[in-house]
């Protein structure tokens, strides 16, 4: 690292990586910069979803509102946002058996921020206990 070959050696007794975990690496950052785009191969296991499914629960819908907070991306954005939706499985695929069917009903329409929301945790966090949150957060901001 170019901060290390500046500074030289850290000897016994003086700040070490051990003490402040990160902290050379951060103020490299802050002074050159970060390489990003190094392409790299990932091989990983999913849960494999049926996009039909979220295709005929979306279909169904009858208002593309979040479950949760109420945003509509129609309304916000225009026609680019029209029938913009995400599903969100309510009985989460990564603890179930494999194979275990999935009905349109297990599904529910939020937005891009509440499905972050949501899976904040594993499991994820209820619908209810996100829009409580959004309650507090609002009372909050009401004092």
């Amino acid at each position: 690292m170019f901060i290390r070959s500046v500074l030289g050696p850290i000897e016994a007794g003086e700040a070490s990586d051990v003490v402040f975990p990160d902290l050379l690496d951060q103020v490299e950052l802050l002074l050159q910069g970060s390489l990003e785009g190094r392409r790299l191969l990932r091989e990983h296991i999913i849960r494999e979803r049926d996009p039909r499914l979220v295709r005929a629960f979306k279909t169904g819908l009858k208002s593309y509102r979040c479950t949760i907070c109420k945003f509509d991306f129609e309304q916000t954005y225009g026609a680019v946002g029209k029938s913009f939706i995400e599903a969100h499985h309510v009985d989460p695929i990564g603890g179930r058996e494999e194979g275990s069917p999935t009905a349109v009903s297990d599904l529910i329409a939020v937005c891009s921020n509440c499905h972050r929301m949501l899976h904040r945790k594993s499991p994820p966090y209820t619908a209810n206990e996100v829009a409580e949150f959004l309650t507090k957060a609002f009372e909050a901001r009401q004092h």
